[in-house]
């Protein structure tokens, strides 16, 4: 139902299930899905925020990069966590980490550069690609004409 709601822009809605899913989970259950959840409550958040910096992104952050290593070769995963990092660089003013975090999310969603999970994925005949919604093209492409400021 999450994925749903955040698919139709019902992120609050969205956001709660998440949270409900997290009280829900027990024991040995919850450790192994805990670090998917966090992640998609960090996609929610940063669409819910406008992509600006708030406490739970940087929450949900340091929760959602303890995914898996299957899961982090997906370029989704890689275009998300890579928009995260650049929300918190900027508030942090790392400006050096700031750019390459933006070079790490436009990799993803280009695909220049082939990884292993590409390689295993196209053996079955599965596209590996960045699932981007139009707030966070806007947002990284904004910050890209913007860059001429980071980078000073």
């Amino acid at each position: 139902m999450a994925i749903l709601y955040d698919k139709y822009g019902l992120r609050d809605k969205a956001k709660q299930i998440y949270l409900d899913m997290l009280d829900t989970l027990e024991g040995s259950k919850r450790s192994s899905y805990e670090s998917h959840i966090y992640f998609e409550l960090l996609c929610v958040e940063m669409h819910l925020t406008h992509f600006t910096y708030s406490k739970d992104i940087e929450n949900y952050y340091q929760f959602a990069i303890k995914i898996d290593k299957f899961a982090q070769g997906f370029r989704s995963f890689i275009f998300y966590r890579s928009i995260a990092e650049m929300i918190l660089f900027k508030h942090t003013r790392n400006l050096a980490k700031y750019n390459v975090a933006q070079e790490n999310a436009f990799e993803a969603l280009n695909g220049e550069k082939l990884t292993t999970m590409d390689r295993l994925l196209k053996r079955h005949r599965y596209v590996n690609e960045a699932h981007a919604t139009e707030e966070a093209m806007r947002f990284l492409y904004s910050k890209q004409q913007s860059n001429k400021y980071y980078s000073r």
